[in-house]
């Protein structure tokens, strides 16, 4: 029989002390005990489920079975790894919700139908990592091929892929230190990281409300924070270099998600940021100065990309899609021909005509055109081993180029889900 009180003593010794604290060792040695007690009580739980619907007991088999799915959760996760306080109950609109997620990103036509899941389902490397090229890319890798799968529906409280999420995020949780900061602090590509693996972390909070997420997703956000170059906007790395418009555009979008997730976050960072920006625009073209593609490490560094992801940053941050800015940059990049993007282009881009499109009705069309090119590029023999994945281009890895592309394929999804939906 379940015993309350039991599992509440679990919950209770369930606070375990974060990566810095001299006990980790043995933090992890009662965590492994808290889950040992949490899998006693889920088996004794389903023994009680059914001995309940054996014996035709309605009202009691149901309520049983509430506390077991509560149970089950409650260990998923602990099995992430985060250090933090185990997750409260989720109200059963909280439920229901998650529910009709998952369904709206089965029925999405602009999803494929699993294809891109499996393959990182089948690709992803024992610690949970999937493959960047090297240590410190695999983080961001990491990071974009989880956003991708809970752009798809999947969250590690998901039947099928539910591990591999778990295992996912808790590779993020094991990169991160004590600061806050994922795949230490060094490299031109850090503030790319940092953004890319708190985004990830602010919609795992936000898509699942699990308070597994919020210590870790906080400790990223600060760590945002104290990246500021000056007290101002962003650099490509530690705070002692220049303001890189492209680094603080990253940025932006990591600390909007987080507010989105009701977070704690920065507001004088995020004025600081767009002004930021403000100043290497051109007032007449609303495009943003930005620097050849060779010359940076960070993605959307050109002009043409740039003046594209600053667009969306300052959407999502509250500007108008009147502004003549927004306007100039949705004409510009709804002149570009589907397939001469970069990826990351692409998925910036369908972000920016998708939300100009639910403010004026307009431009689904020219979205569906860039989806459908996207579909026809991706692996869809039944044999060939790289099934749902994307030939890689410009030097990435297959991963990585999987994780962008899905991310722009399920658009109509994830844009109402992570960004509010509307302005």
């Amino acid at each position: 029989m379940w015993n309350s009180r039991a599992v509440l003593g679990l919950l209770a010794a369930a606070y375990v002390a974060g990566p810095a604290s001299p006990a980790r060792a043995a933090d992890e040695r009662a965590g492994a005990d808290v889950r040992a007690g949490l899998e006693r009580c889920v088996a004794a739980e389903k023994e009680t489920f059914l001995s309940y619907e054996a014996a035709g007991l309605t009202r009691e088999a149901g309520e049983a079975r509430k506390r077991l799915r509560h149970l089950q959760e409650t260990l998923d996760d602990l099995v992430l790894g985060f250090r933090g306080l185990l997750p409260e109950r989720r109200t059963e609109r909280e439920r229901m919700d998650e529910e009709q997620r998952a369904r709206s990103s089965a029925n999405s036509a602009s999803c494929p139908p699993g294809d891109a899941a499996e393959w990182f389902a089948r690709h992803q490397q024992p610690d949970g990592r999937w493959d960047g090229g090297d240590d410190v890319a695999d983080v961001e890798t990491t990071a974009l091929a989880l956003l991708a799968l809970l752009g798809l529906g999947h969250t590690h409280r998901s039947r099928e892929l539910g591990p591999v999420v778990r295992s996912g995020f808790g590779f993020l949780a094991q990169s991160q230190d004590a600061g806050g900061y994922f795949g230490g602090t060094g490299g031109e590509r850090l503030a790319f990281r940092q953004a890319v693996a708190t985004l990830a972390l602010c919609e795992g909070f936000r898509f699942t409300l699990s308070p597994a997420f919020r210590r870790p997703a906080e400790r990223a956000l600060a760590a945002c924070r104290r990246l500021r170059v000056n007290g101002e906007a962003w650099g490509r790395g530690l705070p002692t270099g220049t303001i890189d418009p492209a680094a603080t555009v990253w940025m932006l979008l990591a600390l909007r998600t987080g507010q989105r997730a009701r977070l704690a976050v920065d507001v004088e960072a995020q004025v600081a940021g767009l002004r930021a920006l403000d100043r290497v625009s051109d007032p007449a073209t609303g495009a943003v100065r930005g620097t050849t593609v060779e010359d940076s490490p960070i993605p959307c560094a050109s002009t043409r990309s740039l003046t594209t992801a600053a667009a969306v940053a300052r959407l999502l941050n509250g500007a108008s899609f009147r502004d003549p800015r927004i306007e100039r940059a949705v004409a510009r990049t709804l002149e570009v021909t589907p397939g001469d993007r970069d990826p990351f282009d692409d998925w910036l881009g369908t972000i920016l005509i998708w939300q100009s499109g639910l403010g004026s009705g307009g431009w689904h069309a020219r979205v569906e055109e860039v989806l459908k090119g996207i579909r026809q590029a991706q692996r869809r023999d039944p044999a060939d081993p790289e099934r749902g994945s994307f030939d890689p281009t410009a030097g990435r890895t297959r991963a990585t180029e999987t994780a962008v592309r899905t991310l722009t394929l399920a658009i109509d999804y994830r844009f109402r889900r992570a960004f509010g939906g509307e302005l």
